[in-house]
C-alpha cells in the first residue's frame, strides 16, 4: 500500500548541470578534489536556460552564457535530467527564490 501512495505522487523534472568552467576557482576546486566537473548548477525549467548554483555569496542565478566569447572553446559539462516528487520540487524552487540561502537541504 506505501508503494502504491508513493506512485501516485506526482513528479517533476529537475536538471542537473555539471560543468568545469574555465576559471581560478574551478582549477583551484579541481585540483584539490580531482572531480572531472566541480560546478553543479540545478535546473527547474523546461527551457533548460535557467539554473541556479550555491557559491560563497549564496544561491545564485546562473548566466549560462558567461563564458560563451568569440574564439572560446566549449565548456566542458554535463546535463542530467531526473524526477522528483511535487514536494522536493517546490523546496527547491523555494530555496531559489531566496538570496543568500546559506542550504536549502536539511535532514
Amino acid at each position: 500500500m506505501v508503494m502504491l501512495k508513493q506512485e501516485q505522487k506526482t513528479k517533476r523534472k529537475v536538471y542537473l548541470l555539471l560543468t568545469k568552467f574555465p576559471d581560478t576557482g574551478t582549477k583551484i576546486i579541481n585540483i584539490l578534489t580531482g572531480l572531472k566537473y566541480p560546478h553543479a548548477s540545478i535546473g527547474l525549467e523546461e527551457d533548460i536556460n535557467t539554473f541556479y548554483s550555491f557559491v560563497t555569496k549564496g544561491f545564485i542565478v546562473e548566466d549560462i552564457n558567461r563564458y560563451a566569447k568569440p574564439g572560446r572553446k566549449t565548456i566542458p559539462c554535463q546535463l542530467y535530467e531526473m524526477y522528483v516528487t511535487e514536494e522536493t520540487y517546490l523546496k527547491i524552487k523555494q530555496a531559489s527564490l531566496q538570496k543568500n540561502t546559506a542550504c536549502f537541504y536539511r535532514r
